[in-house]
């Protein structure tokens, strides 16, 4: 009776809000995405396109204790700081 159809207005107002959230978070994705290109000097038209899930990280860093390495010996400014 009335219960139900109060419980099933509680439910499509939810619905309605959490579809806002999404039109939302999708603008603000949008948005994100076109500073991105502007930020970086690519063409905003074409956009970039971000994975929904990012590879995982390298099992091996020796590559990357390597380039620290490089930058310590090299780098001016990194040098200074190790006085």
């Amino acid at each position: 009776g009335i219960l139900l159809a109060n419980e099933v207005l509680k439910i499509e107002l939810a619905v309605t809000n959490l579809k806002t959230q999404l039109s939302d978070l999708e603008n603000t994705e949008n948005l994100l995405k076109y500073n991105l290109c502007i930020l970086t000097g690519l063409d905003a038209q074409v956009g970039i396109d971000i994975p929904d899930t990012f590879p995982s990280a390298a099992k091996d860093d020796t590559r990357l204790t390597q380039y620290i390495e490089h930058a310590v010996r090299n780098r001016t400014e990194l040098k200074t700081l190790a006085i």
